[in-house]
């Protein structure tokens, strides 16, 4: 978990590992290599990012899954394993159901668990999740607290978050204060040494 204040630098770090910034000073590794050492389509391939404001396109569900891939198998099991499939059956038309602009036809939860879904068809090994649990309901946050578990077993995860609860659940935070690394370690160890992590849990 990355946490800080806003201003911090939290969601610079996320720019930079998306290539989307470009570092004056020092180097990014992903397995030893320069991260702007892999080509465009390999470096897309295996990052990847869910926002808490994720972007669907006004077509159906299944083309948005289809623009990762297009494998209608694929796009159900990994529905089934977050959980939004049986949502998506009920619709009138299930995945040929078409989205509105911005699809305001679904709940934020909804979207947000479309949007991991999609994420996932990617087969990106290194996930990067930004505040996606800021606007969610108690049982959606739970739900993706618990894919989170499940996909740490194979998957490099970073989580940007405000919430004192999912930083308990970090298996390393890295707290920021004014664009510096100020401490890093679990929650415990954190709220003995850290001014700056008490403050953010309060």
């Amino acid at each position: 978990a990355i946490v800080g204040r806003s201003g911090s630098g939290k969601s610079t770090i996320f720019r930079i590992l998306l290539r989307l910034y470009k570092i004056k000073n020092g180097n990014v590794y992903i397995d030893g290599v320069n991260i702007y050492d892999y080509s465009k389509e390999v470096y897309a391939s295996n990052v990847s990012i869910v926002t808490q404001k994720p972007f669907l396109f006004d077509m159906s569900i299944k083309e948005n899954f289809s623009l990762v891939d297009s494998n209608f198998k694929n796009q159900v099991k990994v529905c089934k394993r977050v959980g939004i499939h049986d949502f998506i059956m009920q619709l009138p038309d299930g995945y040929n159901t078409k989205l509105t602009q911005d699809a305001n036809n679904l709940s934020v939860g909804q979207k947000q668990l479309l949007a991991l879904a999609r994420t996932l068809l990617s087969k990106a090994e290194i996930l990067l999740f930004d505040e996606v649990t800021s606007a969610l309901d108690i049982p959606t946050s739970k739900k993706i607290l618990k894919i989170m578990k499940e996909l740490k077993k194979n998957h490099t995860i970073l989580m940007i978050t405000h919430k004192p609860s999912m930083m308990k659940k970090a298996d390393e935070i890295i707290v920021l204060d004014r664009g510096e690394v100020c401490a890093r370690g679990k929650h415990k160890e954190l709220m003995e040494q850290s001014k700056v992590y008490n403050r953010l849990q309060k």
